[in-house]
Formats: structure tokens, C-alpha cells, sequence
């Protein structure tokens, strides 16, 4: 490339350079439009919503073989039988916060090998299950509330091995843990980043050119992004779910979202932006627990009690701190 040739190409590749290089205005445009106004913090209310969902699992394994190698013969089968359950509940409202959770599980697995001279078979079955749960529940309209945790389990292993030539080998393992903890507290702390993600919303919309949310449809939408670990809990394909239920107030028969608007007020649930909470709680708490084991034949055994106070004070200055 001669020098007449290159001094007419880098001026122009200067200046495309510089117009890449500019910010995007919809990005710089973005921000709380009165970040000092926290009036829709301090109304924020819980929603009253709730799901439950219920897993089962089964499986079931099988396999043998016959082998023989001159005038050795081995043979081996084995069967392995697997079950599985999970009950979950949870609840959340101004009044009270609950959730549930039990789960079981067993297996059993029998299996044989052997050749002329020796055979070996083995049985083992093993289950557990585990309950555990907590509730917050307001007294009348005050501030005063009552609370408890609480979880209990418990596992069981066996196993019995055959020789033929020699007695049985059984060994078993069983273990527990056991805890409960009452509580009685004052205040209330909400979640607010609901709130302030819904706030981001109506700024990307007015980025998008569309007019902001009203203070109504903020405390509305934000009501519907709390429970948006509901949805991935309950549904296979939550996202379709949760956003058509987010956006469905913002969509205009006349001038509907297009799909890269959608894409872009999805976006703000990427922003990190929380957890960010509102509130005061004082609460004091006591918990007793225990959890041993029986391993063939030694026991061991332990507990714990343990008292508990504790305040938290949260307070957001303006959306920004």
C-alpha cells in the first residue's frame, strides 16, 4: 500500500472507530427518575401466594451374566430397585410465612456371584426419610409474632453377606437428628428487591420509548416478581409462565411489546441489584437439638441447646443506597 493510498483510508477508519465507540443512549438513559422517593418501599406489601409440588421417583436394574473360561464357570446377577418422594409446601402473606418439606427415600439391592468352588450373595436395603419445616405467624395486626423450626429424620442401613463356605456377615447403621426451635419476635422485615426490580422495569421502558409504569403497576408487577422462585418450582418451562404474567399488564393491543423489547425488560432480572430489605425485627429464639447413630453394635449419642437473640434494621435511604 503506497503512502497517498493509506493517508486516504485512516482518517475514515478513525472516524468509524470513534462512532462505534460512543455509548448506546438507551443504556445511559437508564436510572431511577427520583431515586430519594421511597414511597412505593415503605407500601410494599407481601403477596398472598403459595405453591406445593410433589415428586415421586422409581427405578428399577437388573443384570446377569454367564461366563465360563475352560473348565471354570462364574455366574453373576444382580437386582437393584430404587424409590424416591418429595412433598413440598410453601405459603407466604402478611399474616404468616410457612413451608414444608418431607422427602423419603429407599433402596434394595441383591446381587449373587459364585463359581464351583464358592458362592457369595449379598442383601442390603437402606431408607431415610426427613420432615422439616418453619413458620412465622403475626399476632392479630400487630407487630408481635410467634415462630418455630423444626426438622426431624432418620436412616436405616443393612446389609447380609452368605458364603458357602463360612457363616453370614450382617452389619447395620441407623442414625437420627431431631431439632426444634420456638421463637417470639417483634418488627417486621420485608424483601423489597421485588419492588426495585419493577422500578428498573418502568425505567427500561421509558429507555424503550414507552411511558413508565404508574406507582400502582409497579406495587403490581412487583407483587408478581416475588414469586417468581414459585414458578421455577412448579412449572417445566417457567420462564414462559412467569414473564407472560409480568409483562401481560404492560401490553398494549394497539402497540404491543416486540420481541427484542421483551428481551430487554427480561434482561433486568440479570442487574445486581440485591437482596435489598426494609424493616426492623427483634427476635429471640431458643433451639434443643439431638442426633446419634447405632453402627453395629456402638452407640453414640449427642445434644445441644442453644439460646438466641438477635435484631436486624434495614433501611433503604433512596433506591440507589
Amino acid at each position: 500500500m503506497n503512502f497517498a493510498k493509506a493517508v486516504r483510508i485512516i482518517p475514515g477508519t478513525f472516524v468509524l472507530l470513534a462512532f462505534l465507540t460512543q455509548p448506546c443512549p438507551a443504556q445511559t438513559s437508564i436510572g431511577f427518575e427520583n431515586p430519594d422517593d421511597t414511597t412505593n418501599i415503605l407500601e410494599y406489601r407481601l403477596p398472598d401466594w403459595g405453591y406445593r409440588t410433589w415428586d415421586l421417583g422409581f427405578a428399577l436394574d437388573g443384570s446377569g451374566s454367564d461366563a465360563v473360561s475352560g473348565e471354570n464357570k462364574h455366574i453373576s446377577n444382580g437386582l437393584i430397585t430404587h424409590l424416591s418422594t418429595d412433598f413440598r409446601l410453601f405459603r407466604e402473606n402478611e399474616k404468616r410465612t410457612g413451608i414444608l418439606d418431607v422427602s423419603a427415600v429407599g433402596r434394595y439391592r441383591r446381587s449373587h456371584q459364585g463359581t464351583e468352588i464358592r458362592e457369595t450373595s449379598d442383601h442390603s436395603l437402606a431408607g431415610a426419610y426427613n420432615v422439616s419445616g418453619r413458620l412465622n405467624q403475626y399476632l392479630g395486626e400487630g407487630q408481635f409474632f410467634l415462630g418455630v423450626l423444626g426438622n426431624v429424620g432418620q436412616g436405616y442401613e443393612e446389609s447380609i453377606q452368605k458364603f458357602s463356605d463360612a457363616d453370614e456377615a450382617r452389619r447395620f447403621n441407623r442414625n437420627y437428628a431431631f431439632t426444634i426451635g420456638p421463637s417470639i419476635g417483634w418488627g417486621r422485615m420485608r424483601d423489597v428487591t421485588p419492588l426495585i426490580r419493577a422500578q428498573r422495569l418502568s425505567e427500561r421502558l421509558v429507555a424503550l420509548d414507552r411511558p413508565p409504569l404508574t406507582s400502582n403497576q409497579v406495587l403490581q408487577i412487583a407483587r408478581v416478581l416475588a414469586t417468581e422462585h414459585g414458578y421455577r418450582a412448579v412449572f417445566d418451562r417457567s420462564a414462559r409462565s412467569f414473564w407472560r404474567d409480568v409483562l401481560e399488564p404492560l401490553l398494549e393491543k394497539d402497540n404491543p411489546l416486540s420481541p427484542y423489547e421483551i428481551f430487554y425488560l427480561r434482561d433486568v432480572l440479570s442487574e445486581d441489584i440485591g437482596p435489598r430489605r426494609e424493616g426492623v425485627e427483634l427476635r429471640g429464639s431458643f433451639a434443643y437439638g439431638e442426633y446419634g447413630s447405632d453402627r453395629d453394635e456402638d452407640e453414640d449419642r449427642h445434644y445441644y441447646r442453644v439460646p438466641g437473640l438477635s435484631f436486624h434494621w434495614v433501611r433503604n435511604l433512596s433506591f440507589n443506597h
